[in-house]
């Protein structure tokens, strides 16, 4: 099995871009400039490295074998030089690496420019593309923020409610059907078929689960100024959930 850099995994983008800022941040990049990056895995961004079927046939495997019986062969420094020329084009030339150190695997890459404007127009592409890529991060841990900060409480006589209670309170009552019903939805997760929710009941008419539950989802969204038709989702064939931007903590009095 030979081996190749995988162009699509996030550590070699990440490589690529640790050494195209390294060169970027040269003062006066001009052309014929030499810049050296040393590279160390699990210390700086490293390529991934993937296993392949060449599919050359067992010529091809002889030869490799060969190659690899050289003391100066380097898989790996050869194929960080190729991804890199490929990556660079025409703005700058990759020598193989010199490997400095085994454990860790350390290279010293250089890199002779060609053209200094390409390579900071590669760097600003990247370094856009990572711009992006925080932006995006943020707006996801944002998000998840907002998820998770809608608290609620319900309590063993069918209080729901959420801070200040004494504002924002649904008082369902302990053996109020609605109230059992929203329990059981809370006490299990995913999408609750409305026929099983009925037989829980004691054999209640799925209808009259479905009125009930929009009247939970009514009452609550005027006592607790929460989102119509947020509280509880609904979908065909699948049944009710409680809606996961909420948590509700079961408390006891």
């Amino acid at each position: 099995m030979a081996i190749k850099i995988n162009a699509e995994n996030q550590k070699t983008k990440d490589f690529l871009a640790y050494i195209v800022k390294n060169i970027a941040k040269k003062q006066s990049l001009k052309q014929y400039d030499e810049v050296l990056v040393e590279i160390q895995k699990g210390k700086t961004p490293f390529p991934e490295f993937k296993k392949y079927d060449h599919g050359l046939g067992s010529d091809y495997d002889a030869l490799e074998m060969q190659w690899k019986s050289n003391p100066k062969y380097n898989e790996k420094a050869i194929l960080i030089a190729k991804y890199l020329n490929e990556n660079f084009e025409n703005s700058a030339i990759t020598s193989t690496p010199k490997q400095d150190k085994n454990k860790p695997l350390t290279f010293i890459i250089t890199i002779v420019i060609s053209n200094p404007f390409e390579i900071l127009k590669i760097y600003q592409k990247l370094n856009t593309k990572n711009e992006l890529k925080k932006i995006i991060l943020k707006n996801e841990k944002q998000s998840n923020k907002d998820i998770s900060k809608i608290e609620l409480y319900l309590n063993q006589i069918g209080d729901l409610w959420r801070e200040p209670k004494i504002k924002y309170c649904y008082h369902m009552g302990e053996k109020n059907d609605r109230h059992k019903i929203f329990r059981y939805l809370v006490e299990n997760k995913g999408y609750q078929n409305t026929n099983d929710i009925a037989c829980f009941l004691g054999d209640k008419k799925e209808q009259v689960i479905r009125t009930e539950i929009k009247k939970i989802k009514d009452k609550a969204s005027y006592f607790l100024s929460i989102k119509n038709s947020d509280l509880i989702e609904s979908r065909k064939g699948s049944g009710y959930k409680i809606n996961p931007k909420y948590h509700i903590k079961i408390t006891i009095l």
